[in-house]
């Protein structure tokens, strides 16, 4: 089922923003309607027009703050080359879909997509754009990490990705069309259905979904949803005692159990992109996924092993 438009701009983009520990307080706060409903429809406006910035325009200082804190203890803990070796994966896989297409969507691996296949490779460009455009961005950097100005990166690349997910469009319906984020933001009716001092409740239809209600509370001028704002403190809190509490040991420990996974991983990546058929690409799949099958029975036989002695 869709997610409300309502919930995935206030929770799941501003989750993403905070999970994503990419940060840097803008340097001028935007002018948002001091109503409620005012607040989510200039909000719902940017978006439709291509300014994912607003996202962290809208957010309290303090969170803002809150996040520029967390973003430099995590870059400081962070091992560099644990951090390379992760975007340089991810950079191997994307040439891979974007190079070896053609032999992914025809190979058995596929079959399992039912009848999503044919959606999957009309998106199929898309996707890998807006894939390439997140993993060679500034957060592929952990020095740039530190310091990276996330109004200026969502007004670049943010807008970038948004500008490839509107490609979308190209590949769709008629009545898919009516449906993609960029439509529903501009025909979604919000209105106020009650506010008391500094919260609110504002009702959000979009055509095709039944009306959601969101509780609002007034956090520094900013209106943000309610449970966002209860769980704040505490999910900041979380954040930096578990960068804190890292010791080096464990650090240690954990490097070395990453680099042995990214080094199995770039090696898979690596015979991946030397085929050069749709039979070798087969191949190599199968020659990948069978050993973790094994690997993956022979966890279950000790785990039922484990249980029977107990």
């Amino acid at each position: 089922m869709r997610k409300h438009i309502s919930r995935f701009i206030f929770l799941q983009l501003v989750a993403v923003l905070a999970v994503a520990l990419v940060p840097a307080p803008s340097a001028a706060a935007a002018d948002l309607p001091e109503s409620p409903d005012g607040t989510i429809k200039a909000i719902y406006q940017k978006l439709a027009d291509r300014h994912p910035e607003i996202i962290w325009q809208a957010l309290p200082a303090s969170y803002q703050q809150d996040i520029t804190d967390v973003t430099r203890a995590f870059a400081g803990k962070m091992d560099p080359e644990i951090w390379n070796s992760l975007f340089g994966l991810a950079n191997k896989t994307v040439d891979i879909l974007r190079d070896k297409k053609q032999y992914i969507l025809e190979s058995s691996f596929m079959d399992a997509a039912g009848d999503e296949k044919v959606r999957i490779e009309q998106n199929w460009d898309t996707v890998v754009a807006i894939l390439d455009d997140l993993f060679s961005s500034e957060i592929s950097d952990l020095e740039k990490l530190e310091t990276i100005d996330w109004e200026e990166l969502l007004k670049t690349t943010g807008a970038e990705i948004m500008d490839s997910a509107q490609n979308l469009s190209t590949a769709k319906s008629a009545e898919e069309k009516d449906k993609d984020l960029t439509t529903l933001l501009r025909q979604s009716k919000i209105e106020t259905i009650s506010h008391e001092g500094d919260t609110a409740t504002v009702r959000v239809s979009t055509p095709g979904e039944e009306p959601e209600d969101i509780p609002l509370t007034l956090v520094e001028g900013r209106w943000v949803p309610t449970d966002m704002a209860q769980d704040w403190d505490m999910k900041i809190a979380e954040a930096k005692e578990k960068i804190a509490t890292m010791s080096e040991e464990e650090m240690a420990q954990n490097k070395m159990q990453a680099m042995m996974m990214f080094g199995m991983a770039d090696g898979m990546l690596g015979e991946l992109a030397q085929v050069s058929s749709k039979e070798e690409f087969e191949q190599a799949i199968q020659g990948i996924l069978g050993p973790m099958m094994g690997m993956g029975g022979d966890v279950m036989m000790d785990m039922e092993m484990t249980g029977e002695d107990e």
